[in-house]
């Protein structure tokens, strides 16, 4: 019987983890988790960020390479983004690892996504650390880019610290219905207990 999902663990600096659900039928994350903790959000800026590289721990069959992205008319979209992890360089190389890259649409990816990540960084430092949960929904019989990689419906994100009682979830298509400039973060919030 061949597995579906494996477990890719990289652990941070901070000692935290970085845990990638990565499903072999599509190609891709299906879940990513990982805690911020608020002393180390933004406690710096590197601004040459590192190259995009194939997960060795995959079977070689379901990798995936950043040359798949070329001309898909998709962005190399991150789950754990790289902004929230850009105090350390050793850090900041294990986001940009293909598993945690999903195909994104690109305007999503790049104005409207970014809210949430921005969201996730903000509630960090304000609470100190925060734990964050990432998913992936596909339809049933999804569409691809090359090497097989399926493109995703939509994504989720839940932040969440237990000791002080919060959480908030947000979902985002993987198409734009709107003009990035009306968009907010409260458009995309929904019940925690519907994902």
């Amino acid at each position: 019987m061949v597995l579906r999902y494996d477990l890719i663990n990289k652990e941070f600096s901070t000692g935290q983890t970085l845990t990638i659900c990565y499903d072999y039928l599509y190609k891709s994350a299906k879940y990513v988790n990982y805690t911020l903790e608020g002393e180390y959000v933004d406690d710096g800026n590197i601004n040459d960020r590192p190259s995009f590289y194939t997960e060795d721990s995959i079977s070689y069959e379901y990798q995936v390479y950043p040359s798949d992205y070329i001309n898909s008319g998709y962005d190399r979209g991150h789950l754990a983004p790289d902004a929230s992890f850009d105090y350390s360089e050793e850090d900041l190389y294990l986001i940009y690892t293909m598993a945690n890259i999903i195909p994104q649409d690109p305007n999503v990816n790049r104005y409207f996504w970014t809210k949430a990540e921005n969201y996730e960084r903000e509630m960090a430092i304000r609470l100190e650390e925060v734990e964050v949960l990432n998913g992936v929904v596909f339809e049933s019989n999804p569409k691809y880019i090359n090497n097989q990689i399926a493109i995703s419906k939509g994504f989720w994100k839940r932040i969440r610290n237990t000791n002080q009682s919060f959480e908030r979830c947000f979902y985002y298509d993987n198409f734009v219905l709107f003009d990035a400039s009306e968009d907010t973060l409260d458009k995309h919030e929904v019940d925690c207990s519907s994902l």
